[in-house]
């Protein structure tokens, strides 16, 4: 699964007119938060953490891939942190549903 690719598809537009981030800009962010999701360990990663989470094992992967966007977005992107965060709350639900489709398949791509 190409999730960059799938990031580019579903936000690039909505982060231009929506956000006014350039159209330079958008590669490096999608490129970071497919970077993001694929340390975080992929779809396996998020169902043993959910797992976790609702066995009171493990704290909340929603969260920790939430934060762990935003930093990167400031760190590798250079995004302010509103910024990021504006970024982060648009592409972790679309970073997640493909994980979710992804589950009990094949990896994840950049």
């Amino acid at each position: 699964m190409d999730i960059a690719g799938i990031l580019k598809d579903a936000l690039g537009d909505k982060m231009t007119s929506e956000l006014g981030v350039s159209g330079d800009q958008v590669d490096g962010i999608v490129k970071t938060i497919a970077g993001t999701a694929k340390k975080q360990g992929g779809a396996g990663s998020l169902v043993s953490g959910l797992s976790g989470m609702f066995s009171g094992k493990s704290s909340n992967p929603l969260e920790k891939m939430g934060s762990q966007v935003v930093a990167d977005l400031i760190e590798k992107a250079g995004l302010s942190k509103s910024m990021a965060q504006q970024v982060a709350d648009m592409a972790v639900p679309v970073v997640l549903k493909a994980l979710k489709d992804q589950a009990g398949e094949g990896g994840i791509s950049g």
